[in-house]
């Protein structure tokens, strides 16, 4: 097995998820009468990829300033000094 390759798309290695996406963009355009466009797939690929990202980039930084700032409870100042009153 060692002669197999992996798939790629512009010359890039797609990984299990990207794979799935495209074949998931590739299914949900033949579902709908259309011609899968390989162009289309790669960029909506893209951008799920980029999504995700984000998301893990969020959580894992909101996870650590969460853990980083547990010790303090009014660090650096108490919730009552962000509420604003309307009158």
């Amino acid at each position: 097995m060692s002669g197999i390759k992996p798939k790629c798309l512009q010359n890039k290695a797609l990984t299990g998820n990207m794979y799935l996406s495209m074949m998931n963009s590739y299914v949900s355009a033949i579902n709908e009468g259309a011609v899968p466009n390989i162009e289309n797939a790669w960029n909506y690929m893209c951008e799920e990829q980029c999504r995700k990202a984000l998301s893990d980039c969020y959580e894992l930084c909101f996870n650590e300033i969460k853990e980083a700032f547990s010790n303090y409870n009014d660090f650096p100042t108490s919730e009552e000094n962000f509420t604003m009153r309307v009158n």
